[in-house]
């Protein structure tokens, strides 16, 4: 394959993981509201999933001579499935993180001690340490902010850079 075909490919998949970040929008089941990461990062960590666990079947069956090839391709698909992005679940109770399928954090809408917003996150923080971080690979920033503040009278604590939940400025 022509090395410009793949630029091509590379920059146009660039400029679709920005686009689709403002078209995605959180979707509401059963009363609770979900941000998942975006479609194309969802793609994308599924298709590299399917590429290293076919890549490492293919070299350990048939023997090839590169003993290092199966350990590099298991090594990458470990590294994968750690770092796969989880999902923000709000509902009517308060906030949930689930990652890999499985609850791992959970913070009680009367448990928050302060929200706020970095650069590119916004952090929630309960009284008891927990945070739920919304990062920039979750989909739409606006809905959560709004979310948090039918939710919670505290929305917002002071943050670097004077970026403020309360004036998105």
């Amino acid at each position: 394959m022509p090395y410009w075909l793949l630029i091509g490919i590379a920059v146009a998949g660039i400029g679709l993981i920005i686009q689709t970040k403002s078209l995605e929008r959180a979707k509401r089941k059963r009363g609770a509201l979900f941000y998942r990461p975006r479609l194309v990062l969802r793609f994308l960590f599924g298709l590299g999933a399917h590429i290293f666990g076919i890549g490492f079947y293919r070299t350990a069956s048939y023997g090839h001579y590169e003993w290092w090839l199966p350990f590099l391709l298991v090594s990458a698909f470990i590294i994968l499935f750690c770092t796969w992005p989880g999902t923000i679940v709000l509902e009517t109770q308060g906030l949930e993180y689930f990652r890999l399928g499985f609850r791992a954090k959970e913070l009680q809408w009367h448990n928050v001690k302060y929200a706020i917003r970095y650069s590119k996150e916004i952090v929630v923080v309960g009284v008891n340490g927990v945070e739920i971080i919304h990062k920039s690979f979750h989909i739409d920033e606006p809905g959560f902010i709004e979310e948090l503040r039918k939710h919670t009278k505290v929305i917002d604590a002071g943050s670097r850079n004077n970026k403020s939940l309360n004036t998105g400025r």
